[in-house]
């Protein structure tokens, strides 16, 4: 699948097609999500779904960027969206979701070297503690166990899920974190404790293994700090990790309110941005992040943000695919965008007709 979507975006960029739409949305910004950049080779069954990026990609993407666009702090996107002003023509925002110490590690030389505007948003209450995130410990226990089934997820109310093949695995895992999400904290935590009882034994298989396996660990305070001299913004991505669209009024507020505190507190204030986990968001969420006093929120929507766009329901494009290149050119100009809503319009009037 994915060398069939580089070579399809292969020939969009040499086609001339990226360069048509790179020009149709000049005078509008695309805000692009990255979580983690590596310099190494991972162990196999890690970063599966390629949300780490190999620095080497990474360096490329702001090689090309620096010359074909203006890279914007997205404090300086909020200035212009706020005031109605037109955009700088070509603009970019540049995001890291969740905080992973790799953002320190890798991203500081970059920041430093070429006065790069960045925003972090970070999960605080994992902010300078050991815990893994539950996404990194159950894709490590998921893909680094022998078994070939599940059966645990009868205990709430799904069938057994069994695989063969390693894309079939992949499918399995997609479905199996996609439907946890759905689930209320105290339900979330029942399942993973049984699932990782399952696959490993261990009811908290990853918690305490931050050290083992780098790429995994988050930033501590003091990294936060110093990347904040650097020009580094940083923001909220609740406290952790929570799916707010499944929580309680009253957990909403109680996320959103630590969360605030603790990066004002390590960060000096200001205006301070926040990004929905997993992109969910509703009209009721959006209320209560306002009210929390952030002064914008960002999604995981493909696409571009005009001057029209919606404070509290800024678009994202996602950086994975490896960082390949020709895939990020083409996610930069708007075409698979736009081909991904033209598909989604054409299966509804075929619903309806």
């Amino acid at each position: 699948m994915f060398f069939l979507k580089k070579i399809f975006c292969i020939l969009l960029v040499y086609s001339g097609i990226c360069r048509l739409f790179y020009f149709i949305h000049r005078n509008s910004v695309k805000i692009l999500v990255y979580h983690g950049l590596i310099s190494e080779n991972l162990p196999a069954g890690l970063n599966r779904e390629g949300l780490h990026l190999k620095l080497i990609c990474f360096e490329k993407h702001i090689a090309y960027l620096r010359k074909h666009y203006h890279i914007m702090a997205l404090s300086e996107f909020l200035e212009y969206l706020k005031e109605g002003r037109p955009f700088p023509r070509y603009s970019v925002v540049l995001t890291f979701d969740d905080g992973y110490k790799n953002n320190y590690d890798n991203l500081k030389d970059i920041v430093r070297k070429f006065k790069i505007p960045a925003s972090v948003f970070l999960t605080t209450d994992y902010i300078g503690t050991s815990e893994l995130l539950w996404l990194d410990r159950l894709e490590m226990a998921f893909f680094n166990s022998r078994k070939k089934s599940i059966t645990f997820t009868q205990s709430i109310g799904v069938s057994s899920i069994k695989w063969g093949s390693e894309r079939e695995k992949m499918r399995k895992f997609t479905a199996l974190k996609n439907y946890l999400k759905k689930l209320p904290p105290d339900k979330l935590k029942e399942a993973l404790n049984n699932l990782f009882l399952e696959l490993t034994g261990d009811e908290v298989a990853g918690c305490d293994k931050a050290d083992d396996i780098p790429y995994t660990r988050l930033l501590n305070w003091n990294e936060v700090k110093e990347l904040s001299q650097y020009g580094v913004l940083f923001g909220s991505h609740t406290c952790g990790h929570e799916i707010l669209t499944v929580l309680s009024d009253l957990q909403i507020r109680d996320t959103l309110k630590r969360s605030f505190a603790a990066v004002s507190e390590h960060t000096g204030g200001g205006g301070i941005p926040f990004a929905y986990p997993n992109g969910s968001f509703n009209d009721e969420v959006k209320k209560s992040v306002a009210k929390a006093g952030y002064n914008c929120a960002l999604t995981t929507v493909h696409g571009f943000n005009s001057k029209a766009a919606d404070l509290y329901a800024l678009k994202r494009n996602e950086i994975g695919n490896r960082g390949d290149i020709h895939i990020f050119i083409a996610t930069l100009s708007g075409i698979l965008d736009f081909i991904k809503s033209y598909t989604r319009l054409s299966k509804r009037f075929a619903c309806i007709y």
